[in-house]
């Protein structure tokens, strides 16, 4: 894709998802914005104006360009004090990858895994982070839509008992830059 043109305006899920994992960073600017949304110059100011007009992101003091998160943006994205290990979260996503495999595997399953990205700081620098947002895609193994009773079913065998994975429809996230950590 080309860096100066955006397929569309990403959705309010996948900016707040970009919120959330900008907090482990004390400030960011719009290439930021561009690079993880993978949108233009005018969409990614389009949205850091909005993040500001809504109370969740306010200009750092004497650098021009650059905004932090507000508190109301932090508790609106879901942010936490980084719990997560860099080595913990390799193990997770390995588990998640078997029981993704594993779940494929069962006749009875209701809807197939195609893919499962990782988006947010799991594809970072930091040694510790928030947690692991995941993108997954499904699709049916018959005719017709995936319900939403057979989508959340498939979401939670497949997450386990872990807390700190978060499953999001990969539609939901379209443009995210990610990484695939999973793909039938």
């Amino acid at each position: 894709m080309n860096s100066e043109s955006s397929p569309s305006k990403p959705s309010p899920q996948a900016v707040l998802l970009y919120l959330k994992h900008a907090a482990l960073d004390k400030e960011w600017d719009t290439s930021a914005i561009r690079r993880t949304l993978s949108v233009d110059v005018k969409t990614a100011n389009e949205i850091t104006s909005e993040l500001q007009l809504m109370g969740y992101s306010e200009p750092v003091p004497r650098k021009p360009g650059f905004w932090r998160n507000t508190e109301s943006g932090n508790r609106i994205s879901g942010v936490r004090p980084p719990r997560l290990t860099r080595t913990k979260a390799e193990e997770l996503l390995t588990d998640l990858s078997d029981r993704a495999e594993a779940y494929n595997l069962k006749s009875d399953a209701p809807v197939r895994l195609i893919k499962i990205i990782a988006f947010g700081a799991i594809n970072g620098k930091q040694e510790k982070i928030l947690d692991i947002d995941l993108g997954v895609q499904i699709g049916s193994k018959g005719e017709g839509r995936v319900s939403k009773t057979d989508q959340d079913a498939a979401f939670k065998e497949i997450r386990g008992r872990s807390p700190a994975l978060k499953l999001h429809l990969l539609e939901a996230l379209n443009g995210m830059k990610g990484k695939v950590v999973w793909e039938a």
